[in-house]
């Protein structure tokens, strides 16, 4: 008995054919699988030498030492693994987002595709500076480091042929656009035709439901700093009403975000105006929220742990 009705293998079959339409969309279609595989190793080896640092003794009391404080460094490992943990999710993304552009031969989203997979190689530079900073600084202060004599983060064979392959395909993927820009360009314009007004109601009815779809992973994502903040913000005495307030409008924001963009993709498919101007107003809600997300998090000074952005030396 078969599964899947005739309209369903129309589509796969619709699907597979244009992802093999051209050695340009094989590529592209490939590059990303690829690259998922190999930032999971790379990012493997990250995750075990990050353990073995943050985990050594004479790193522990070296940075007790340098921070002139008694606090753990566990913490260092937890949101290194969360770093990770959200790059490895983002690049199995980039897969889809890159599947889907192909599908849809849609342009604008395999050029902001490109963008993405330059971040990635940026974070993973980043990535390799973050702990370099962070060692070097330790081993550079005198009255710190007598106990980190040959102490070696090896970034060379660890974070440096990461940031050196993703940058390579970063500019594979690059090229490879430039050609799907001919191919794609040229099956839509034999689709829709030549009216101006037509190619930029079609080129911003793609870009919405693109920055929708990134939306939807950048929600997924958003939940992190939200238990980050709800279990960092525990004390209410005192008077700290406020705290009780940001929390509850907070949780109440991330449901809605996600809320409004099921809405949202709803309403552009059935043409909907009403859903649509609901969706502008009550997102305002949400711009309003971040807003208030950014308050808690320099508050809580963990905004750059999160964000994978380094503050200190």
């Amino acid at each position: 008995m078969c599964l899947l009705t005739d309209e369903s293998k129309r589509h796969i079959k619709k699907k597979w054919n244009r992802v093999t339409s051209s050695i340009w969309t094989k590529l592209f279609s490939a590059i990303f699988t690829i690259q998922f595989g190999l930032v999971v190793f790379f990012q493997s080896r990250v995750l075990v030498r990050n353990y073995s640092i943050y985990n050594d003794d004479r790193f522990k009391e070296a940075y007790k030492c340098d921070k002139d404080e008694d606090n753990s460094v566990e913490y260092l490992f937890a949101f290194s693994a969360i770093q990770s943990l959200v790059f490895m999710v983002l690049q199995l993304y980039l897969v889809y987002f890159g599947l889907n552009a192909i599908f849809h031969e849609h342009i604008i989203q395999i050029i902001t595709l490109v963008a993405l997979n330059f971040g990635s190689a940026a974070y993973s530079l980043v990535q390799l500076l973050q702990i370099k900073i962070r060692v070097d600084r330790i081993q550079n202060n005198d009255n710190c480091n007598a106990g980190l004599t040959g102490f070696d983060i090896d970034w060379l064979r660890v974070d440096l042929p990461q940031v050196l392959t993703l940058t390579t395909i970063s500019v594979i993927s690059a090229i490879i656009a430039s050609k799907l820009y001919r191919q794609f360009g040229w099956s839509v314009y034999k689709r829709i035709g030549g009216d101006l007004r037509i190619q930029r109601i079609y080129r911003s009815n793609l870009i919405f439901i693109m920055l929708l779809k990134l939306n939807l992973f950048f929600w997924i994502i958003y939940i992190i700093p939200t238990v980050i903040v709800a279990l960092k913000i525990t004390d209410f005495s005192g008077g700290k009403v406020v705290d009780v307030v940001l929390i509850a409008y907070h949780g109440f924001a991330t449901l809605l975000a996600l809320i409004l963009q099921i809405l949202a993709y709803s309403s552009i498919k059935r043409e909907s105006t009403a859903g649509m101007i609901a969706f502008s107003v009550l997102w305002t809600l949400i711009v309003a929220d971040y807003g208030l997300l950014i308050y808690a998090f320099v508050r809580l000074l963990i905004l750059g742990s999160y964000f994978m952005i380094i503050f200190s030396k």
